[in-house]
Parts: structure tokens; sequence; C-alpha cells
């Protein structure tokens, strides 16, 4: 494939993801006067479009210039996106007894000296921290949690506001530094 088959087909790839955009804009919002809303605006500005291409001829290619920029950039940031999800599915899958100490490593920061800490928050910066699905809902991340053998309390106090959590007091012990498990001489 020549360099301009390959600006070509980015372009064209580009353009598909950018019509696609304008042509879901309006029905992103759920209420109905705000979808008519965005329909209208939509109308309004190919009607506009229209006028100004009339009146000054040299609109289009402008307006050409610029689809064919954002086009190129749009494509490339789909490209960037293959990449990344490409990279995350060659990472290795870590195992379950990592990812529970990761999660009572994750757990201990958080309560930072306090009794313990709500799920939500640990939930979402295992979010952040690419860990959790960004789908995976807190109840099904609770499921998770009790899988690795953490206990989630219903209801727990922490500053002042009660909902779901983990208290500190049922994590493990973590080992003492040195201990080597077997035999005591004594």
């Amino acid at each position: 494939m020549t360099r301009r088959q390959r600006v070509a087909d980015r372009i064209s790839r580009g353009s598909v993801q950018i019509g696609w955009r304008i042509a879901r804009w309006p029905w992103e919002e759920k209420a109905w006067r705000q979808r008519a809303g965005r329909v209208t605006v939509q109308v309004f500005c190919g009607w506009a479009g229209w006028r100004l291409a009339e009146t000054f001829p040299v609109v289009p290619e402008a307006v050409l210039g610029w689809w064919l920029i954002a086009a190129y950039r749009a494509a490339d940031a789909e490209d960037d996106r293959a990449e990344a999800e490409e990279q995350v599915d060659q990472r290795p899958e870590p195992s379950r007894e990592q990812l529970r100490a990761t999660l009572i490593h994750t757990i201990r920061t958080l309560a930072a000296g306090g009794n313990g800490v709500h799920l939500d928050r640990v939930h979402l910066g295992w979010q952040r921290a690419g860990l959790a699905d960004t789908t995976m809902t807190l109840s099904e991340f609770r499921e998770f949690v009790e899988g690795c053998g953490i206990p989630v309390r219903s209801s727990l106090k922490v500053r002042g506001q009660v909902r779901i959590g983990v208290h500190l007091a049922d994590l493990p012990t973590p080992s003492p530094a040195g201990d080597v498990p077997g035999d005591v001489a004594g």
C-alpha cells in the first residue's frame, strides 16, 4: 500500500467516525426536548452553512480542508485506541493471589488510619488504576472482593457516613518481615 493510499484510507475511516458522531449527537440526551433542540441546532447549522456556501464560494473549500484535517486526526485517535487495546490484551493476567494482595494493600492505603474504607472508593480506585473493568458494577465488585476471601460489611461507618465497606479488623494480618514458616526452635 502506498503512502497516498494509507492517507486516503485514514481520512476515510476518520470521516466515517466524525459522521457517526454528528449523527448520534442529538440522540445522546434522554429528554425529548433536549433531543429536539439538538436536531434543531443541526438543521439550523446545515441551513446556515448552505447559505454561506452560496454567498461565499471559498467556504466549502475551507470546510473541506478543516474536514480532512479533523478526519485524519480522528483516525489517529482510533489507531491509538486500537494499539492500547492490543497492549492490554498482551499483558499477562495477574493471579488470584496477586489480585488479593493488591486489594488488601489498596484497602489499607485508602483507610489511612481509619477503621475501614467504603467499597465504592476501592471500586473507583481500581477502575482508575485499570485493575477493574469500567463496566463492572459495585455489586459485581463486591462479589469479587468476597471471592478473594475478604468479608464485606453491609453497613460500615467511616468518617460519619454509613455504606457498604471493608473493616480493617476483618483483613488478614500481614506476616512480619523475616519470619520463615516452619518449625519453631526453642
